[in-house]
């Protein structure tokens, strides 16, 4: 039983010997592919494996700055962050459909007298709408007679 420990003691070292001279070999061709592919594309993503990468800072205590670089979670690749960038991108706002119906729902709606909390005015037009389950009472939605400001009722 020894003799077998030594035996996969053996292997396991000469595994990772292997291992660290295949890293040295491809290290500096993957990683100069990646610092150049990095530095001339904005990556978000390992260029490796695709994973999105990470973002850590490492506080330099003596400096009183920190550094900070990408980095993979499910590989080795790391690089540093080098300039800062700052790019907000807003997506263009959709269409959004009216849920109580457009302009056409409020053409033949009953008036009541309700008070506007935009104008003060005290006559709006109104419907009922079950939008909850049927346990629950109805909600009633208001328009101004005066300015179309719309409310509901809570």
């Amino acid at each position: 039983m020894n003799e077998g420990n030594d035996y996969y003691n053996r292997f396991e070292e000469v595994r990772v010997q292997v291992h660290q001279i295949y890293l040295k070999l491809t290290d500096s061709f993957f990683w100069s592919v990646a610092d150049y592919l990095h530095r001339t594309l904005i990556m978000w993503f390992c260029p490796l494996d695709g994973t999105l990468l990470q973002v850590r800072h490492d506080d330099a205590s003596d400096t009183g700055c920190s550094r900070g670089y990408f980095f993979c979670s499910t590989c080795p690749y790391s690089n540093p962050i080098v300039t800062m960038v700052t790019k907000k991108t807003f997506p263009a706002r959709k269409m959004v459909d009216d849920i109580l119906g457009g302009a056409e729902a409020w053409e033949n709606v009953d008036r009541t007298m309700a008070t506007c909390p935009a104008c003060n005015h005290n006559e709006a037009y109104f419907m009922q709408i079950q939008i909850r389950s049927a346990d629950e009472p109805m909600s009633v939605f208001y328009k101004c007679v005066k300015c179309n400001q719309q409310w509901n009722e809570k």
